[in-house]
C-alpha cells in the first residue's frame, strides 16, 4: 500500500522505487533498529525512515487490529500541520505485504539541526525564548487534545533562522487525543535533558499558556523529572 500526498502526486514512479533502492541510497542519518536516510531527487532532501519488520505476532496485530506505526506517524504529522505545529511535510508512506514487512515514511527534510540533546551541556542563558517557546507549543497542543508522548529531547529540533527560534517535533506516532490535565501536560516533560532551571522555564511557560499556576506546573515537573531520571540512573 502506497499513500501519497497530493502536492507530491507527480512523484509517484520515484516514490514506487523507494523499497528497492532504499539499502543503496542517500546518506545514513541513523541507524539501529529503524533506519533514516536522506535521499536527494530532482534536487530536494528528503528524509525516508524505514521501520524494521514486526515480528510475529506483531505482524499480525498491525497489519489486521491496530494501526501501523508509518500510518499513524503519517496522519499525525498532516493533523499537527493543520493545527499550526511544526513538524517536517510528510511526502508518502509505503506498506510492503499483506502481512506487515517493511514500512517506509518519506518526508521533506527539516532545515533545523539541533536537537534537545544538546541542554545536557548548554546553560538555559542566551536560550531563554526557545525554551519559553517550547512551554507555550506544549500548551497549546494540550489545549488542542494533543499529547506527544514521545516528548523526549531527540524528538524535539530547533534552530535559529533568519533571527527567529524554530521548532518541529519529530518521531510523532506515539500521541494521545483528547483531554489533557494539568498534573499529565506537566508530567510529559520528564524527559527532557538539562536541569531544574530548564525545567522552571519551559513549565512556567506552559502554565501561562494554559492559565495553570506556575508553581504548580514547575512542582509537578521537577518532581516527574526527577523521579524518570533516578529510575534510568
Amino acid at each position: 500500500m502506497v499513500i501519497i500526498n497530493e502536492k507530491y502526486s507527480d512523484l509517484k514512479d520515484w516514490i514506487n522505487t523507494i523499497p528497492s533502492v532504499f539499502s543503496q541510497s542517500g546518506e545514513i542519518l541513523y541507524k539501529a533498529r529503524n533506519e533514516i536516510r536522506r535521499i536527494d531527487h530532482n534536487g530536494v532532501a528528503f528524509c525516508v525512515k524505514r521501520y524494521h519488520k514486526p515480528r510475529f505476532p506483531n505482524n499480525l496485530i498491525y497489519s489486521f487490529f491496530r494501526q501501523p506505526k508509518v500510518l499513524r506517524a503519517y496522519y499525525n504529522a498532516e493533523l499537527l500541520c493543520r493545527k499550526g505545529f511544526a513538524t517536517p511535510e510528510v511526502v508518502a508512506c509505503i506498506l510492503e505485504g499483506r502481512l506487515l514487512g517493511y514500512s517506509y515514511l518519506i518526508t521533506l527534510c527539516s532545515p533545523l539541526q539541533h536537537r534537545f540533546y544538546e541542554f545536557r551541556q548548554h546553560s538555559i542563558e542566551g536560550y531563554e525564548e526557545l525554551l519559553d517557546m517550547l512551554g507555550e507549543m506544549a500548551g497549546k497542543m494540550n489545549d488542542c487534545g494533543i499529547l506527544h508522548k514521545d516528548f523526549s529531547p531527540g524528538n524535539i529540533l530547533f534552530d535559529r533562522i533568519d533571527n527567529q527560534w524554530r521548532i518541529e517535533l519529530v518521531d510523532i506516532n506515539r500521541m494521545r487525543f483528547g483531554d489533557v490535565s494539568l498534573e499529565r501536560g506537566c508530567r510529559n516533560f520528564a524527559r527532557l535533558w538539562g536541569n531544574e532551571s530548564l525545567l522552571e522555564r519551559v513549565a512556567s511557560a506552559y502554565a501561562r499558556q494554559r492559565g495553570f499556576d506556575p508553581t504548580q506546573c514547575t512542582t509537578i515537573a521537577i518532581r516527574e523529572w526527577r523521579k524518570f531520571w533516578k529510575h534510568r540512573k
